[in-house]
């Protein structure tokens, strides 16, 4: 009961050294006695897989192996699940290898699958959740919180029918096209083009425009302080 047991790992590469010699002598003899096309089927971390060979084209006299007990060789699996989770916690290894190294079998790839859309599911959750919470603020400031309670109960009820939750909150909070009414009047913004600042293609240019006569008044303020006056002259062109 003990949480590494030496004797335990000891067995474990005494067993591997004469499995992989066992092995060795199984791809020989497969190679030499029986060299027709077979078919292996079996499960690897939890998925199933098929393969087709030919022992003389893939084995091919290389009658090498490998056999290990993993990472936790020598440990029960109370303390080999301790230890892979420091481990994992400590960045040490990568949560597919965590998974693979499992004391029991699993399909890696379909667990993380499933993790990984439990989590944005949560998230999706806890942000519809949040959603609810400005209900109480909204009637506080004499608002209308009907449009936030009808999109939750909205989502409750396709749930109740067995809607998935995203399914469920993309409908509800999708974005709904505004329809005018039948018979509304169409408005129309006429826009007008500025004018042409240049003279027409082909003809003279038009005649200055002289300004308006200024008043005494604006005379009198454009003096300086030597009696001179600052004379200026504008501009503009009319079509």
């Amino acid at each position: 009961m003990g949480a590494f047991d030496t004797q335990v790992k000891s067995a474990q590469a005494i067993f591997a050294a004469a499995l992989r010699d066992v092995i060795k002598i199984c791809f020989e003899a497969d190679e030499v006695i029986f060299p027709e096309e077979k078919t292996i089927r079996g499960v690897d971390s939890g998925s199933p897989y098929e393969v087709i060979y030919k022992p003389t084209k893939d084995i091919k006299g290389d009658y090498s192996a490998d056999v290990r007990y993993g990472m936790l060789a020598g440990l029960n699996p109370a303390q080999g699940l301790i230890f892979m989770l420091q481990a994992l916690g400590g960045k040490l290894i990568s949560k597919d290898m965590a998974m693979r190294e499992l004391p029991f079998t699993v399909n890696v790839t379909q667990e993380l699958e499933k993790i990984e859309i439990e989590d944005m599911r949560s998230a999706l959750l806890g942000s519809l959740t949040a959603y609810t919470q400005a209900i109480p603020q909204m009637a506080t400031q004499g608002q209308d919180a009907s449009e936030v309670v009808r999109k939750i109960a909205a989502v409750i009820k396709a749930r109740q029918k067995g809607q998935a939750l995203e399914d469920a909150i993309e409908a509800t909070f999708a974005p709904q096209q505004q329809v005018p009414p039948a018979g509304a009047p169409t408005q129309t913004v006429e826009q007008t083009s500025p004018a042409p600042s240049g003279p027409p293609a082909g003809g003279s240019p038009l005649p200055p425009q002289e300004a308006p006569p200024q008043d005494a008044m604006s005379l009198i303020s454009s003096l300086t302080g030597t009696g001179k006056a600052n004379a200026s002259v504008r501009t503009s062109r009319t079509r």
